[in-house]
């Protein structure tokens, strides 16, 4: 777990406390010691995150270095620099590995219409309205017509990925690229906090796959599938729509 942490901090996936609670709880589940920490809250008491600390000297809490808004949400160098940093040493360390992208959108049923041609003066100009319904949360076959062969199919319950669905998502990559430790392949996400704080992930990643995250907030810059792809996909699937 020690090392788990280190390697996470080059990453720039830093744990907070709550984190390192969360994942010594799964640790625990995991190893069947889970009758020392709280069943409820499934989390690991903070007196063993103090125990722990001090059993690792090496690691300290401290605060991210402030930054300003500009620099938060800006395109900086330093941010990009610091990115193809590691990308270089995990080049020189393993060789020219293949490269993948892996991204989440959404999809609003409410589409920005495009413009249309109208009269001046005119107060309100309406184009027909299509609405779509989904009666369940739960996966149906209605949902997998004309998808791809070998496409995985989920739902959550939010709408939103997580952890349990990126589970899948990482084991159904690794199984369609056959990546391995023999076999590694890169595997550029952002750092969204289902890809790094469930113990099923780290364990599947740890023997299968190299991850490296974009800088938290230029990803509309640098991340591929934002830049190249989701764009356009959303623009004419609201065409279509």
């Amino acid at each position: 777990l020690a090392k788990h942490i280190k390697d996470l901090d080059v990453m720039l996936f830093g744990l907070t406390i709550n984190d390192l609670i969360n994942l010594a709880y799964d640790l625990a589940v995991a190893n069947g010691v889970a009758d020392r920490f709280s069943k409820e809250k499934k989390s690991s008491w903070k007196k063993w995150y103090y125990a722990f600390m001090n059993r690792h000297p090496k690691l300290t809490l401290r605060s991210p270095e402030a930054r300003t808004q500009n620099r938060t949400k800006g395109f900086n160098r330093n941010n990009v620099y610091e990115f193809f940093d590691k990308y270089y040493a995990i080049k020189v360390k393993h060789g020219n590995l293949e490269k993948y992208n892996m991204d989440e959108t959404a999809h609003s049923t409410v589409q920005t219409p495009s413009k249309v041609v109208s009269t001046k003066g005119k107060r309100q100009v309406r184009i027909p309205l299509v609405s779509l319904y989904f009666k369940r949360k739960r996966m149906t076959d209605k949902l997998k017509v004309g998808a791809p062969e070998g496409t995985s199919n989920s739902c959550t319950s939010s709408c939103w990925i997580d952890k349990d669905v990126f589970d899948e998502w990482l084991t159904h990559f690794i199984k369609c690229t056959q990546s391995s430790k023999d076999n590694l392949h890169l595997l550029l996400l952002d750092v969204h906090g289902s890809h790094t704080k469930n113990l099923a992930e780290i364990n599947l990643a740890r023997e299968n796959v190299i991850m490296l995250p974009f800088p938290p907030h230029p990803t509309i810059k640098i991340q591929p599938q934002d830049v190249s792809f989701f764009k356009s996909l959303k623009n004419w699937y609201n065409i279509e729509i």
